[in-house]
């Protein structure tokens, strides 16, 4: 999930449009736009992470100090019943929670390197 995050993050616009709300709110909660078995849907997580003594345990905040991506991967986690099922997941499957979007996966294997660097070039 963080690789595919990282790689929407190229376009900001794109994280944003994944928050309903644009700032901190004296809840703590915060509803995200994903989707669920292609259906959109919205999900609320708080801002109760898991922590080790002094950073989150999982996906860490940004250099610039942003929490976006810790919430991101807690909705995910969510959507997937907890943060355990998603350290084994695939990045396909991610990119269709993410955005909606239909996505595959290859194997590197199934094309020569031409053909593999192609796919990327397409897919980019």
């Amino acid at each position: 999930m963080v690789s595919v995050a990282s790689a929407l993050a190229e376009w900001p616009d794109r994280i944003k449009k994944l928050f309903v709300q644009d700032s901190y709110n004296s809840e703590g909660i915060f509803a995200i736009n994903l989707y669920v078995k292609g259906r959109p849907q919205v999900i609320t997580v708080d801002d109760q992470l898991p922590f080790t003594t002094s950073q989150p345990l999982f996906a860490k905040r940004s250099g610039d100090g942003a929490w976006w991506l810790t919430l991101l991967e807690k909705a995910y986690a969510k959507v997937n019943v907890n943060y355990e099922i998603i350290g084994y997941g695939w990045m396909s499957e991610s990119a269709r929670i993410l955005t909606g979007a239909p996505s595959y996966r290859y194997t590197s294997r199934s094309f020569s390197t031409s053909t593999l660097f192609q796919k990327l070039k397409d897919a980019d």
